[in-house]
């Protein structure tokens, strides 16, 4: 049997909610091996979840030894860029492995030995559940110096890795709408993306590359999944699937999760995945707190927009005209007009046609702001984030006030 090895690199405060289910989904595929590098002391001991003591600061050592580059993330987030590259920077963890990947923990997995066969890692270099691109969230490479070594390939490597600004490098470079009706191989991207250097070498015949749909997001779908004993089912269809992926509900108001705990002994342990909930009592996802989260969130949301709007601080806006922001693949420029609002202009993807939109600003409390478009009625909630001694955010990002879209911005320069 073929040996394998899953990443994280999660560095934050404290775990999320849902990572007692991530949990149980790794240990349930006991042949399979998930190495977690954190700055966050582990709940509890899984025989198969390796916990790393580790840093942004030991991780941007690493990098810079290993890639022979200088490495110097400040954001998290901008991980996300360098997923590719941990079978060289942390190769020394998992060099026993036939395949490693990486992972994110906002999911749960199923049956994973189910999908990703023996047979399949006979075959295959690389294999994404995602058909058009190598999905952010589970992608498998064979440990072979070449295979770890593709995104040296790309003619940008050096611009991702030595910018502070996220570009989705580990995916298609935000292209997620065009690869739906495109080949990556055809798009105009602004960088050349690990989904354009697998489809590149899967053409030339120099890799074997797998990429068929498996995983379910709930972006697709809304209905009730049941995970039982390890495997994960379409609770009407009974299709079954590798993982549950919850990267657009987790932050819901309306998505309820219920505090885990051990199922026991020698009784079949069960619980159900829906957009509103994540838990054994399905008839749970109906009571009374998660009923009220939406009108609570709201109601809270409207005083600090009044806060806001009443006592704010007037805003001199941190931008310099003509430095534009990437936001997906659409690129934003700010324009100040007042100590209250600015003039935003968002690319359509047509040349030279551009959205017209003036936003208003309202201090709420340090880098966090209030914004609203008062000719569209758009109002949302924006956080800057600077660097030590810049003027100018590297990041904003900005959510809705029902918490039920969100968004990031990079500054393009840095």
């Amino acid at each position: 049997m073929k040996k394998i090895a899953f990443i994280n690199c999660f560095f934050g405060k404290a775990w999320p909610d849902y990572f007692d289910y991530f949990l149980k989904g790794c240990e349930y595929n006991p042949t399979i091996d998930f190495y977690i590098f954190t700055n966050i002391a582990p709940q509890y001991k899984i025989k198969n979840v390796h916990f790393i003591k580790f840093d942004l600061q030991k991780f941007n050592e690493m990098a810079t030894e290993k890639l022979k580059i200088p490495v110097n993330i400040k954001d998290a987030y901008k991980l996300c860029d360098f997923k590719s590259l941990y079978g060289v920077i942390l190769q020394e963890y998992i060099s026993k492995y036939d395949f490693w990947g990486y992972c994110d923990v906002d999911l749960i997995f199923g049956n994973i030995r189910a999908f990703i066969t023996n047979e399949m890692l006979n075959q295959y270099d690389v294999i994404s559940p995602v058909d058009k691109y190598p999905a952010g969230f589970f992608t498998l490479y064979r440990n072979t110096p070449f295979i770890n070594k593709i995104f040296r390939l790309s003619k940008d490597f050096k611009k991702i890795v030595q910018s502070d600004r996220h570009f989705c490098f580990d995916e298609c470079n935000f292209e997620f709408n065009t690869v739906q009706t495109q080949d990556i191989q055809y798009i105009d991207s602004e960088i050349e993306s690990m989904a354009f250097l697998l489809r590149k070498l899967e053409l030339s015949n120099k890799i074997k590359y797998f990429h068929v749909d498996m995983a379910q997001e709930f972006l697709y779908s809304r209905n009730t999944h049941i995970w039982r004993d390890g495997n994960i089912y379409d609770f009407i269809t009974e299709k079954p699937y590798l993982l549950i992926h919850f990267i657009n509900i987790k932050g819901l108001p309306t998505f309820h999760i219920e505090k885990y705990t051990k199922t026991e002994v020698n009784k079949t342990e069960v619980f159900y995945i829906s957009p509103q909930f994540l838990g054994r009592d399905l008839k749970r996802k109906f009571n009374f707190q998660l009923f009220i989260n939406p009108y609570q969130r709201r109601i809270k949301n409207i005083i600090t927009k009044v806060k806001a709007i009443t006592f704010g601080k007037s805003f001199s806006f941190p931008f310099v005209e003509d430095s534009p922001y990437k936001s997906a693949n659409r690129e934003v420029f700010f324009y100040k007009k007042s100590d209250r609002s600015v003039i935003m202009l968002t690319s359509t993807g047509s040349i030279d046609n551009y959205i017209y939109n003036e936003i208003f600003l309202y201090q709420i409390k340090g880098n966090h702001y209030f914004c609203w478009n008062k000719i569209d009625n758009i109002q949302y909630f924006a956080k800057f984030h600077y660097l030590k001694g810049d003027e100018k955010a590297y990041k904003i990002e900005i959510e809705d006030l029902k918490l039920t879209e969100k968004g990031t911005m990079y500054l393009l320069n840095k």
